[in-house]
């Protein structure tokens, strides 16, 4: 019998603690697999890079060694992270791992899950004001409209 399996999709906004401790509760019910996914922004790409002087930065050239090693930074950082929640899951019990991966949003996610056979897409909306009220977010409402396995949301926005 194969193990019931939920993709959890972490972005380390603010509430996202709510969406860890909803995939404890679920992954305990359900006896089921997780997996961490968090997707991260992709490195800047030429535009960015330019030897143009940015006339944000006062005429500053930006420079392409500074602007890898800052992504790069956030990178471990967020790895760090996500390895640390995956491992705090573990030593209470749970069934878990950690992948952190560069894209955009809704289609990594839709993709990792397809590629790890997930049964469910865990994710949190954090959608603020009058948008939310219309929209869950850009990411989660592409989730949700696109997946072909059951989303269970998770609102993070505080009262």
């Amino acid at each position: 019998m194969n193990m019931y399996k939920i993709l959890v999709a972490i972005d380390f906004f603010d509430a996202f603690d709510k969406v860890i401790k909803e995939a404890e509760l679920l992954a305990r019910a359900l006896s089921a697999r997780l997996t961490l996914l968090h997707v991260t922004e992709p490195e800047p790409g030429p535009v960015f890079t330019a030897y143009e002087p940015d006339p944000m930065l006062g005429g500053i050239e930006a420079d392409p060694r500074a602007i890898r090693d800052a992504v790069a930074q956030r990178y471990h950082q967020e790895h760090s992270r996500l390895q640390e929640i995956s491992q705090t899951l573990r030593y209470h019990g749970l069934d878990c791992k950690a992948l952190l991966v560069s894209g955009q949003g809704a289609g990594e996610i839709l993709a990792e899950a397809a590629k790890h056979s997930a049964d469910m897409i865990l994710l949190g909306s954090h959608g603020k004001g009058m948008a939310a009220k219309l929209l869950l977010g850009s990411t989660s409402e592409g989730v949700l409209r696109k997946s072909p396995i059951p989303v269970h949301i998770v609102p993070t926005r505080e009262a």
